[in-house]
């Protein structure tokens, strides 16, 4: 990022002098690490490469947080599951509702575990349509991801597009052989069935779009957490850590201005 003075020559002397009076600058000024009088072009530089450490200290962070999870303490599930491919090219999928607005797909953690074939299998992410699977806005190959069906274990599908998601409305977590030998298992939450509101969605033809079968009773529904990333908030620097790399930055331009005028 490049700080650019205001267009007001004027304005912009009247911030440098006020900068260069007090704090760190007239420290070192005092040190003879800064030319306490010179070339005022070199006092603008000096204004300009401090203020845009301070900026540098203040770089903003996202924020993550678990959008929907039913997964049990310890991200525990229960003991058996839905086949997901196999020789009924099996395909489910579970509905979700954010209750944040803002937030991004950031991650999904499935519990699954290889049955036989190979270990590779799709996990996307699908918009709603008519209380049904419809649009896929992201799908991601999970390769060599799964332990055995004996000893499954909850795989992180990580997302790269990050799509926005919509707080009340309905998204589902669909779970599919990736290949057409991968024989799998989507395993159950550990509390067994479902809520009324809860919705699962399955067919048998390989298809990530359907034609879906839906079940809408209390029926077990599949393990899974969906994670977002909030928008990305300034975080506010700490002032001695701002200080200290502001004196660092400013420090290394005065010994270089020093050098410059001794040869």
């Amino acid at each position: 990022m490049r700080l650019r003075a205001p267009r007001s020559p004027a304005l912009f002397t009247r911030i440098q002098a006020t900068f260069l009076r007090s704090g760190p600058l007239q420290v070192l000024a005092g040190y003879g690490y800064l030319p306490s009088r010179g070339s005022k072009a070199m006092k603008r530089r000096i204004f300009v490469w401090a203020i845009s450490a301070m900026l540098i200290c203040s770089v903003g962070q996202a924020t993550a947080g678990v959008i929907y999870s039913n997964l049990g303490p310890g991200e525990s599930f229960g003991a058996v599951g839905y086949v997901i491919g196999g020789g009924f090219k099996e395909v489910v999928a579970a509905q979700f509702i954010p209750a944040i607005t803002g937030e991004s797909f950031s991650d999904a953690l499935v519990a699954l575990g290889l049955r036989s074939g190979t270990n590779d299998v799709l996990v996307s992410l699908e918009t709603d349509s008519g209380g049904l699977p419809s649009v896929i806005l992201e799908s991601i190959d999970l390769v060599g991801a799964m332990s055995t069906f004996s000893s499954p274990s909850v795989v992180t599908a990580t997302s790269v597009l990050h799509p926005a998601l919509v707080a009340g409305t309905p998204y589902w977590l669909v779970v599919s052989a990736a290949v057409a030998d991968s024989d799998a298992a989507w395993f159950l939450k550990s509390t067994g069935v479902t809520t009324p509101s809860s919705h699962l969605a399955f067919n048998d033809t390989g298809s990530l779009t359907g034609p879906w079968i839906d079940v809408v009773d209390s029926v077990p529904i599949p393990a899974f957490e969906v994670d977002g990333a909030a928008a990305v908030t300034p975080s506010v620097p700490e002032p001695a850590g701002l200080a200290l790399f502001g004196i660092g930055a400013v420090a290394m331009i005065g010994c270089r201005w020093r050098r410059k005028h001794a040869a």
